[in-house]
């Protein structure tokens, strides 16, 4: 029998924040040979979420309504018989893959081109959870599929961060450099994040999760 666990942000009473300079998206610079990694937002009404997160980094072309994604050191493979064809509906746009798959993608942008996929979009992954996809002008394909959610408040005190959730509170010493952000752990290498400089493009507040209808078949 599968379990699934829905985890939703609570909604916060945090106090006034002192401190600015931890405001935004972080991204763990290590991930696993499956990119799973670590996402921690820090807002500025001094409430944080964190986050298991698939993160993946890759390149993509898209010319003659085909859409080529492949590794960053790696030349794209533009035969004929390669890439995806990309059909624009609207906002939105579907991907049909030569081994026949159909994968539907809705905009995450107010304002989106018809006929471009520079932009933000989330569509239901294979194993269930949604994925979010951002394509920016100079070729860089962001993956990210968000797997755990939690929230509760945050305080900044010199070179410490107190996270308070579910009245229990942890302390963690960081160093900020630039757009580098180390959380240190006795005994342990640190923790390394890195700014996601376009924002909180995708959100991690709520896992909307659907187990695939072949994990229902025996």
């Amino acid at each position: 029998m599968l379990m699934v666990a829905f985890l939703v942000a609570a909604i916060l009473n945090c106090s006034a924040l002192t401190s600015s300079d931890l405001v935004g998206l972080w991204e763990s610079q290590q991930v696993s040979k499956g990119g799973i990694g670590h996402t921690l937002e820090f807002k500025p009404d001094a409430s944080y979420i964190e986050s298991t997160t698939v993160i993946v980094d890759m390149r993509y072309l898209f010319e003659g309504g085909k859409l080529f994604v492949f590794q960053p050191q790696v030349s794209p493979d533009t035969s004929k018989d390669s890439g995806a064809e990309v059909v624009f509906e609207g906002k939105n746009h579907v991907v049909k893959g030569a081994d026949g798959s159909i994968v539907r993608k809705e905009s995450l942008e107010a304002k989106q081109s018809s006929s471009s996929i520079v932009g933000a979009w989330r569509y239901r992954h294979y194993t269930g959870a949604i994925a979010f996809e951002r394509y920016t002008p100079d070729g860089l394909l962001q993956f990210r599929l968000p797997m755990t959610s939690s929230s509760g408040c945050y305080s900044v005190e010199k070179d410490r961060i107190n996270l308070i959730q579910n009245n229990k509170k942890t302390v963690i010493t960081f160093k900020l450099i630039g757009g580098q952000l180390s959380l240190e752990n006795a005994n342990k290498p640190p923790a390394r994040y890195r700014r996601e400089t376009a924002g909180a493009w995708y959100p991690r507040d709520m896992i909307d999760y659907k187990p695939p209808e072949n994990m229902n078949k025996r």
